[in-house]
C-alpha cells in the first residue's frame, strides 16, 4: 500500500512538475511576444512619424511690406482672424449688395454712416485689426491661402492671426529693426 502512495505522489509530482514547467514556458513565450510587438511598434512608429522641418527649431520672422516709394507712408495690413475670413467677408458684402433698394431707403431716411463704412463694417467680425508696414511678425504657418503670423510687434503684438502671403517681405527678418526704419537713417 506505501508502494501504491508513493507511486501516486511520484505522479502528482510529475504532473505538478509538467504543469508548472507548461506555466513558466507559456509565461516565456508571452514575454518574447510583448518584446517583439515593443520592436515592431518601435519601427512602425519611427518610420511613419513626420520627421521635423529643417527650419522647426528656430522660428521664421518676416517683415510686413511697406509701400516700396521712398517717402511714401504704406498702407496699413489687415491681419484676418481666419484663413476664410476674406471669402465671408465678400459672401456678407455680396449680401448686403443685394439689398440695395431697403439699404438706399435707410440711407435716405436716416443720417446713418456712409456707404464705404457700411461696407467696411460688414468685414469688422472676420478682422483682428491692421498693422504698419515694418511690423516684425512671427512665421506660424499657413492659413488657407494666406500665412498665418504671431505679431511681434505694435499694438497687436502677441496676437496671432493671418496676413496674405503677398504682404509679407520676402527675405526673413535678421533682426528687430523694420527695413523701414534702416531705410530712414540712409
Amino acid at each position: 500500500m506505501r508502494a501504491k502512495r508513493a507511486q501516486r505522489a511520484g505522479r502528482l509530482r510529475a504532473r505538478t512538475g509538467s504543469a508548472t514547467t507548461t506555466l513558466l514556458l507559456l509565461g516565456l513565450v508571452i514575454l518574447v511576444g510583448g518584446l517583439i510587438w515593443l520592436a515592431l511598434d518601435l519601427a512602425i512608429q519611427s518610420v511613419t512619424a513626420p520627421a521635423l522641418p529643417a527650419g522647426a527649431m528656430s522660428p521664421e520672422f518676416r517683415f510686413v511690406k511697406g509701400s516700396g516709394e521712398r517717402g511714401a507712408t504704406a498702407p496699413d495690413t489687415m491681419v484676418w482672424l481666419t484663413s476664410t475670413a476674406l471669402e465671408d467677408c465678400a459672401q456678407v458684402r455680396n449680401r448686403r449688395n443685394r439689398e440695395v433698394k431697403r439699404r438706399l431707403e435707410d440711407l435716405l431716411s436716416s443720417a446713418s454712416p456712409s456707404r464705404d463704412q457700411g461696407e467696411e463694417d460688414a468685414c469688422a467680425p472676420f478682422q483682428l485689426g491692421k498693422v504698419a508696414a515694418g511690423t516684425r511678425v512671427e512665421i506660424l504657418g499657413e492659413c488657407g491661402e494666406m500665412t498665418k503670423v504671431k505679431i511681434s510687434s505694435g499694438r497687436l503684438q502677441g496676437q496671432q492671426g493671418c496676413i496674405e502671403t503677398d504682404r509679407l517681405e520676402h527675405g526673413p527678418a535678421r533682426s528687430e529693426e523694420s527695413p523701414a526704419a534702416s531705410r530712414r537713417e540712409r
